[in-house]
């Protein structure tokens, strides 16, 4: 089999490459307290192992098509992973966001008392 790059293969190993980054700059920040930021870390390493291992048995899946046909199925599927991986971490900022404002809206409350 011959490798090609393609949009999972890339955008996998750029989610790895950046989340292994991250965590070489923020050890510190992470590892504080109990050490649950680099718990949270877990899942987009997750992902994107996971997305470069789907990459490789969709590249053994489809050898057999014909190239434009092989092309558009990985590229259309990697798309799909492009997508679940942006909602995935768009929904844990917004989560999170939403619990510090939470957060400091009880601290509002509690003073006003």
């Amino acid at each position: 089999m011959k490798y090609s790059p393609t949009v999972l293969n890339v955008a996998s190993g750029a989610l790895l490459l950046g989340t292994l980054i991250y965590i070489t700059l923020n050890h510190g920040r992470l590892s504080s307290g109990e050490g649950w930021g680099m718990v949270a870390m877990i899942g987009p390493l997750v992902l994107s192992v996971g997305g470069l291992v789907a990459d490789f048995f969709l590249q053994l899946v489809t050898q057999h098509l014909k190239k434009q046909s092989r092309n558009l199925v990985r590229n259309l599927v990697g798309a799909f992973f492009l997508v679940v991986i942006y909602y995935y971490g768009h929904h844990r900022y917004r989560s999170a966001k939403l619990d510090v404002e939470r957060r400091e809206q009880i601290e509002r409350e509690k003073q006003r008392m």
